[in-house]
């Protein structure tokens, strides 16, 4: 388990989550603000809603199921939050909730060590993909400025209240930007989303400092190698296992150390 959480208490865990939630709530608003006006189906419209309540009851009786012993913590808000912003409103309820079992039975096996939003953003646009059923909801240039704006406002929060590794950020959107300019200006719809919220995440990055550089590098190395359209969840997917390698080889290397000193 990451060190950021083993060293802190349950009650200022919870709160720095509140923190994240209130920014994903401002941005869930934002998404449905933006398919009403550019959506005039009423149901479509109500999917990240439908998303949300879903995702929430199976975590909870993921958590109840098999993690008896663990008190259900807030965390689960922001899965369910993030899942419900991310995912294209033509996704099928029925293939939403088949990927959202997936995803949290691997993140349960994994030991909570792999996002089970990850995994189940994966399943669910690896589908469309290959079905070639993947629509991608489109917004208006402005609609894409306001929410630049917002992600700017986000970033500063959130870097100035310490509930995310700056490193993996910075060092993932240094990446980006020359991918950018070399990769004929591909880039990944929700990139800057995901960037923030999922590989910046606390619980599934590196413990040490030149961890999370490596895996913001070797995060724009498979942007510009992987170029399918559910490669953005691939490639976080491939950053969070080697997170859980680099912190494991962390705590190899420094318990070796402390025996060479005794």
């Amino acid at each position: 388990m990451n060190n950021f959480i083993l060293f802190r208490s349950n009650n200022n865990i919870e709160k720095d989550n509140y923190k994240i939630i209130f920014i994903l709530i401002i941005f869930f608003i934002f998404r449905i603000f933006g398919l009403i006006i550019y959506n005039d189906n009423l149901y479509l419209i109500f999917k990240p809603i439908i998303f949300y309540i879903i995702y929430s009851v199976i975590e909870i009786v993921f958590l109840k199921i098999f993690k008896k012993n663990r008190r259900i913590d807030n965390y689960f808000i922001i899965s369910s939050l993030i899942i419900s912003y991310i995912l294209p409103s033509s996704t099928p309820i029925s293939l939403f909730i088949i990927c959202s079992i997936i995803g949290n039975v691997i993140s349960f096996l994994s030991n909570n060590r792999i996002n089970c939003v990850v995994i189940t953003s994966l399943c669910i646009f690896y589908y469309l993909s290959i079905n070639n059923i993947l629509y991608i909801d489109k917004y208006s240039d402005i609609f894409n400025i306001v929410y630049i704006l917002l992600w700017i406002i986000s970033f500063i929060y959130l870097l100035s209240n310490k509930l995310i590794k700056s490193k993996v950020l910075l060092s993932s959107i240094i990446s980006i930007i020359i991918v950018y300019f070399i990769n004929g200006n591909y880039l990944f719809d929700n990139i800057l989303f995901c960037l923030l919220f999922i590989l910046s995440d606390n619980r599934y990055t590196p413990i040490k400092g030149y961890g999370e550089i490596s895996i913001g590098v070797i995060f724009g190395i498979l942007m510009y190698i992987l170029k399918l359209e559910y490669s953005l969840f691939l490639i976080i997917l491939i950053c969070e296992i080697l997170s859980i390698i680099i912190n494991y080889l962390s705590v190899r290397i420094k318990y070796k150390k402390c025996q060479i000193n005794v």
